[in-house]
């Protein structure tokens, strides 16, 4: 039995989601949810597009896979800090766990207590990827996006966000700046990425 068993099984798992999740958007696209209209942002000359009235609700099921997903990322993150544990012979305790803050403070006085037991070679290379302190702005941006949708359960969490356009006298969804990303949870696109931020730290501090 490898080390790596209970974090491939949390990552295959959350692929099982992901899968799924695709599927439900491509059937939610067929039902035309909603009317886009373009306009120019009048700050930056922008061309933006818009939700025109109330869009249909993306099916429930689609949010409860997006949350399940992004927790089976940041499972995988304990099991292995759990795992750099007992690799050290040392003994895991009830706060063992991978930390991600983008606060350095924070990251001292609640992060570092639940890396109690990993080897300090291993904790070098976990800081290095911390928000607080790593380069990688991609990365870092990826991993708080997973910690703070972990914790404020992104299954209610959309990428849809309404505003009022009394100009108009309706209600306007804004988007991204292209409409290719109009029917993408905000936690699908991290789902998307988080695995690769997952990975690759797994495979430095191993």
């Amino acid at each position: 039995m490898s080390r790596l068993d209970g974090v491939r099984l949390k990552l295959d798992r959350r692929r099982e989601h992901y899968e799924e999740i695709v599927s439900l958007i491509k059937v939610f696209a067929q039902t035309n949810p909603f009317n886009l209209v373009a306009e120019i942002d009048g700050q930056n000359g922008e061309k933006i597009w818009l939700v025109d009235g109330q869009p249909s609700a993306p099916p429930l099921r689609m949010s409860v896979l997006v949350g399940d997903c992004l927790i089976n990322y940041r499972a995988a993150l304990d099991h292995l800090a759990w795992q750099l544990v007992l690799v050290n012979g040392e003994e895991t305790t009830k706060r063992t766990m991978f930390p991600i803050s983008d606060d350095a403070d924070r990251y001292r006085t609640s992060g570092i207590p639940r890396l109690r037991g990993i080897s300090s070679a291993a904790v070098e290379k976990i800081e290095s990827y911390e928000p607080c302190f790593g380069a990688n702005e991609w990365r870092n941006r990826n991993l708080t996006g997973l910690e703070t949708f972990v914790t404020t359960r992104i299954d209610t969490f959309m990428l849809l966000h309404r505003r009022h356009r009394v100009a108009y006298g309706t209600n306007h969804l804004q988007l991204a700046p292209t409409p290719s990303s109009t029917l993408v949870l905000s936690g699908t696109a991290l789902c998307s990425r988080a695995s690769q931020a997952n990975m690759h730290t797994w495979n430095s501090v191993r």
